[in-house]
């Protein structure tokens, strides 16, 4: 059995109208310490009202976009179905677009993506202090072992 939250009346109303105005004002521009100097609140109050907002807005598009999918993923089985029977007998046009169609289809659900996994050893006893910091700070270590990093020109060979 859930705990009674012991909360005056009409308290959830208005942490939910604090929340709406809070998100009204931010979307205009307004800086969380203004907002909570104009809602009565702290700035870090108004943080963790944005922070709930958002992750309802969040879950609201999770959910719309869940929709989108199982709505096209039927639309997909439909057309498959409807192109089984000719491709099935060697109709060589049906057999392209439901291979385009499952295509589609596996693109959608993530099937198709590439997943690159290298297995590369680097002596780190061979990298300068400089080099393990880079590393430790982001960067590719292989860029870093190799010598390169983004935006570095290669070394130039000529004398010109």
């Amino acid at each position: 059995m859930a705990r009674k939250q012991n909360h005056p009346p009409g308290t959830a109303e208005k942490v939910a109208t604090r929340q709406h105005d809070a998100w009204e004002m931010r979307r205009c521009g307004w800086s969380l310490r203004d907002i909570g100097a104009q809602l009565g609140v702290s700035h870090e109050q108004i943080r963790q009202d944005l922070a709930a907002v958002l992750a309802l807005v969040q879950a609201e598009k999770a959910a719309e976009a869940g929709a989108y999918v199982d709505i096209e993923l039927a639309r997909y089985d439909s057309m498959l179905r409807a192109l089984s029977t000719r491709a099935e007998y060697g109709d060589v046009q049906s057999i392209a677009v439901a291979l385009a169609v499952s295509k589609e289809r596996r693109k959608m659900l993530g099937l198709d993506k590439t997943v690159i996994q290298a297995n590369v050893n680097i002596d780190v006893s061979t990298l300068t202090d400089d080099q393990l910091a880079r590393i430790a700070a982001g960067e590719d270590p292989l860029a870093v072992a190799s010598g390169s990093s983004h935006g570095d020109a290669p070394p130039r060979t000529d004398d010109a």
